[in-house]
């Protein structure tokens, strides 16, 4: 799985297995595929992504624009390691959000604090 930035080339016997395990063709491919999926080196590496892509869709319904993603994703990679709250709450603060329900903006990212 060199593409995906983890090298489990160390997992490769042990995915075969698996994948030779499953009943049908269908099977053997859903199995390997959790198998990455659930690998902690995997998640570790994908999961601040795959969040700043859910809030993207999840609360401005829209596709990431790259330098927004970039920004968010090295906000929680390095500026501010973790800090999944003080993102959510910069969300749902946005003009952009708010303007989802209302004309009039109430809240500002100053309300998110430290």
């Amino acid at each position: 799985m060199q593409s995906s930035g983890v090298d489990l080339s160390g997992q490769r016997p042990g995915l075969i297995g698996t994948y030779n395990a499953g009943a049908n063709l269908n099977e053997s491919r859903a199995s390997v595929l959790r198998t990455v999926a659930d690998n902690a080196l995997f998640k570790q590496k994908h999961f601040n992504a795959a969040f700043v892509l859910t809030e993207y869709f999840g609360y401005l319904r829209r596709d990431a624009e790259p330098d927004g993603f970039n920004f968010w994703l090295n906000v929680l990679n390095n500026s501010d390691p973790g800090n999944y709250r003080g993102m959510v709450c910069s969300f749902v603060t946005s003009t952009e959000y708010q303007k989802r329900f209302s004309t009039v903006v109430t809240h500002s990212n100053g309300e998110c604090g430290p």
